[in-house]
């Protein structure tokens, strides 16, 4: 008896705990419900309009569509609509520029846009050039000055002033080989055959002044044209170094003709030589002072 006793007693005990099994799951079922329900209405409360807005519903809930719109969307959420591609190359910004243009956006503004997206300036004005090129229908007009330009002036320039030098200093050579030979020196003996240094020099004032005249007739014909040429920097740079050079002799000459002054040493033969680069030095000074000082011809 005691051994049939035993399995309804453990068939009690299966019955009683599935009992308090089912129990249990269903206040935690209740619990999870409650739960759940309060968390809802919660969130209602505070996805809500505000109460001050209850007297113009229609009001706020399309002032709320519109923030949800303006709101910033996932990736994923707009998954529908193509995705945004920036432009990488000139073509894609040239494209950019004009669609914007025709939505109404300014250009200062598009300007500022791609800068601070971080596109060079010199790109910018690039792509403006296409599209404006485009509306009007004919290429942009290149200018005659640019670097090209100041390049080849500061090559005649240069030039003009290399000849210019090399042509007063054989002309003032020549004047010092014809004053040794008016005033020679009894106490030098290298005043004897000259005609080598007279050919090396009236060969350098054959060959240089001309092309000096050449160059300086193509300046002043372009100065005369075009008259913005005047206010060049690459003339007035040019130009006042050239003056510097020229002042810089003419102030080594007069130191030395004082020294030889101070010293007791001053000769006829001597002074004539510092008369020759001083008439030299301070015609060329003079010219080029006033020449960089010249303003155009009012028209």
């Amino acid at each position: 008896m005691i051994f049939l006793k035993i399995p309804q007693a453990l068939g009690r005990g299966r019955c009683g705990c599935s009992q308090s099994l089912r129990l249990s799951q269903g206040s935690y079922y209740q619990d999870s419900s409650r739960a759940a329900l309060e968390i809802k209405s919660k969130l209602r409360i505070i996805c809500s309009p505000p109460t001050f807005l209850d007297s113009s519903a229609s009001v706020g809930k399309s002032s709320y569509v519109h923030m949800a719109q303006d709101f910033p969307r996932d990736s994923s959420d707009s998954a529908s609509g193509p995705p945004l591609v920036q432009p990488q190359n000139r073509s894609e910004l040239v494209n950019f520029i004009a669609a914007a243009r025709a939505q109404g956006a300014a250009d200062d503004f598009i300007s500022t846009l791609l800068r601070s997206f971080g596109w060079p300036q010199r790109e910018i004005e690039r792509a403006y050039f296409v599209v404006f090129e485009e509306l009007v229908g004919m290429p942009i007009p290149s200018p005659r000055g640019g670097q090209g330009e100041s390049a080849r002036d500061a090559f005649v320039y240069l030039l003009s002033f290399v000849t210019l030098g090399i042509w007063t200093q054989a002309l003032g050579e020549i004047g010092f080989i014809l004053i040794n030979h008016v005033i020679p020196d009894p106490l030098s003996r290298s005043y004897g055959d000259s005609s080598f240094q007279i050919a090396f020099c009236l060969a350098r004032l054959l060959v240089a002044y001309p092309v000096y005249l050449l160059l300086m007739r193509k300046i002043l014909k372009e100065l005369s044209v075009y008259r913005e040429k005047t206010y060049s920097g690459v003339r007035k740079w040019l130009t006042y170094l050239a003056l510097l050079i020229v002042a810089l002799v003419g102030i080594g000459t007069l130191m030395a003709f004082l020294t030889s002054f101070l010293r007791g040493e001053l000769t006829p033969r001597f002074l004539l030589k510092v008369l020759v680069i001083l008439i030299l030095d301070g015609g060329v000074l003079t010219y080029y002072y006033q020449w960089v000082q010249r303003r155009p011809a009012q028209v």
